[in-house]
């Protein structure tokens, strides 16, 4: 009896457990990880649930946390997983929340309740029409600004001349 409680003592232990991923991809519809768990054990293809509406990739190795049903190693599924963006976590105020790619994109929603979104190439693309309720505010590469719903241009006959700043 002795040795069939410890047998259950050691599955439960392995429900559990810390791991690094070492690869994704799609395998047969489904987004699958390679994983190495403690003491070098690996596991490849284990299911990589997600949070609804969140769609990610790890890049390089990054740790996670793998559940295993009833404590069987070969029935597992990745959970979570963890990013390399210690430095910007260290800088994240309370309540803040930042969405980021390894590549240097950032959508970041901050404690004054601006959006800030960061481009990696400096380019953001939009898919399809985008409304603005408020006024829009250009800023050139030098320090001008121009108002899109204000600025001034030349006359209606041929080429329009350069917005005018502050205008």
């Amino acid at each position: 009896m002795i040795a069939s409680i410890q047998s259950l003592i050691d599955r439960v232990r392995l429900i559990v457990g810390r791991c690094v991923i070492v690869a994704s991809r799609y395998d047969s519809g489904a987004h699958v990880a390679d994983v190495e768990l403690t003491a070098g054990e690996k596991r490849r293809g284990l299911d990589f649930v997600q949070q609804f509406g969140l769609v990610s990739r790890p890049k390089g190795e990054v740790s996670g946390v793998a559940l295993f049903v009833g404590g069987n190693r070969a029935n597992g599924v990745v959970v979570a997983c963890n990013g390399e963006e210690s430095a910007l976590r260290k800088s994240l105020k309370e309540g803040e929340v930042c969405l980021v790619a390894p590549f240097g994109q950032q959508i970041f929603l901050k404690e004054d309740g601006s959006i800030l979104f960061k481009s990696a190439n400096g380019v953001v693309n939009v898919d399809g029409e985008m409304r603005v309720s408020e006024d829009v505010i250009v800023f050139d590469k030098k320090p001008n600004q121009v108002r899109v719903s204000t600025h001034i241009h030349g006359s209606g006959a041929g080429p329009t001349s350069p917005p005018k700043p502050g205008s």
